[in-house]
Formats: structure tokens, sequence, C-alpha cells
């Protein structure tokens, strides 16, 4: 999609008030995107991972929801660019090794510290509690297919981190909770050699006629942004994976306070921090 078409989007849908509509009206015109491994970089003048730091397309499952909140919270291209930054990096400066690489340990939190997440799950039913301490992982044994591009260039996070989780069944009994626009988040059982819990996330979406189902950008099967009933695709899953399913956790967009500043380029000196 040209840019011109991007911004034109943006300022039409910045009109509505609620930002779930700003969410379902640009994850829906991003359905049939391909998908595409880690799409995003640092953009052309970086040191590590010169991809673009904004697109549409492809998108990866995070990148997706990346670039539809981006736009969600932004009144114009110029101004999503700058969101997009912001939710993917800590700090003041665009930088491979400021992303926020870890979901569990990095994005998750780095997100409700911007207030653009909350966490719903204990408002839709109750279930376990996920610890992981970090500081346990083995990360020299780890095989490099589980591990960030680069990871030699990274500080691992090393500190324990928590998320309530509620089962597929609960989910189920529970689907009328979930309002249109939560992000949903698939975590999986520890694994000793996998220091990944969070393995894929997307959007419920809850349709006027009746169902809900999740908008992802799935690699597998489709390659692309896709709508499928949630409970059919989660059932799917947990029924052929060899890696269990540990539960759900469920994190409703909000829209943060402030505007989302500057940061510096890679390379260069802060311009502009966080704007409160």
């Amino acid at each position: 999609m040209e840019n011109d078409k991007i911004d034109q989007q943006i300022r039409e849908a910045a009109g509505f008030r609620h930002l779930r509509r700003r969410i379902l009206r640009h994850s829906a015109q991003m359905v049939g995107a391909n998908y595409g491994v880690d799409p995003l970089g640092e953009g052309p003048a970086a040191e590590v991972d010169t991809d673009p730091r904004f697109r549409v397309a492809p998108v990866d499952c995070l990148t997706f929801v990346e670039t539809t909140l981006s736009m969600a919270y932004a009144e114009n291209l110029t101004e999503a660019r700058l969101w997009m930054d912001r939710l993917r990096y800590s700090g003041s400066k665009v930088a491979f090794s400021r992303r926020n690489h870890f979901m569990l340990a990095q994005w998750v939190p780095h997100l409700q510290r911007l207030n653009a997440l909350r966490d719903i799950t204990r408002k839709v039913g109750k279930g376990e509690l996920l610890v992981h301490d970090y500081s346990k992982v083995p990360w020299a044994s780890i095989s490099r297919r589980f591990l960030p591009a680069n990871f030699d260039l990274l500080n691992p996070p090393s500190q324990r981190a928590q998320m309530p989780l509620i089962s597929l069944d609960t989910l189920e009994a529970n689907l009328h909770k979930v309002p249109t626009g939560t992000v949903l988040l698939l975590v999986r059982v520890e694994r000793p050699k996998i220091p990944v819990r969070i393995s894929h996330l997307g959007f419920v979406i809850q349709r006027r006629g009746g169902g809900t189902v999740y908008r992802h950008a799935s690699q597998e099967g489709w390659g692309r942004v896709v709508d499928e009933d949630l409970m059919r695709y989660l059932r799917r899953l947990d029924a052929r994976s060899k890696w269990a399913i540990a539960g759900v956790n469920l994190q409703q967009p909000r829209m943060p306070s402030g505007r989302p500043g500057v940061l510096s380029e890679p390379g260069g000196a802060p311009i502009r921090a966080w704007l409160p």
C-alpha cells in the first residue's frame, strides 16, 4: 500500500472516538497481508538489522499487532511511525539492543508501562499464574532457533516475570466477556531449553451476528493475515502441537496518555524523550 493511502486511512480512522473501532478498521484492512518472518528492523542506517521500521506488509504475528496499534493511536502516518518506535523500543533510542525482543519479560511490561495495554485476564476468568525465572535459563545451551537473531549482541533478561493465565476451557465458557480488540497471547508450557513462553498473538473480534474470531498473522497453513474462529483455531492447535498450551493471557489496548515523542536515530543522540 502506498504511503499516501496509508496516511488517508489513518486520518479517516482517527475520527472514530473509540479505540476499538480504530483497531477494527486498521486490522481489517490488513487482512490478506502476506506473512514474513521478522519483517521489521531499525532501518537502512542500522548496524545490525536494516529492515524498515514501519510497513503494513509483510507482517508476522507481532508486527501485525504493533502496526495495527501504532496506526490506531495515531492521527496520521508520520505519527504512526513515531508510535511504532515507541512501542518497539525501550528508552530514547532506536537500536537493536533496545528492541523488546522477549515478549514476557520485555514487550508486555513495556506496553503496560506506556499505558497502552491493560491485563484483563482475571476479569474473564480464574486460572493459574505463570511464573518464569529468567535467571535460571541456561542461555549458553539453548539452540539458536529459539533465540532472537544476533542474540550475542543482547543482554538477556534475568528477572522473574509473571502473567495470569486462563485455560482454553475457561476462555470458551467466558468468550462473551472478552471485548473486541483484545490482544490474546498464546502461552506454552515451560521447557528447560526454550526461553519462549508466548508463542503467538492476535486480536479477538466479536462478530455482530455472533461468533468470536481471531484476527492474526498466520505462518502455518495460511501464510497471511486471516480471520479464524477463535476456539476452533485454539483447539486445533492444542490437539496437533507437541508443545502443550499452558493457557492464554488477555490484554486490552488503551489509548496512551500524551504523545509518542521522537526517539533518536541509530547512532544519533536522543532528540526528545517520552512526552507525558
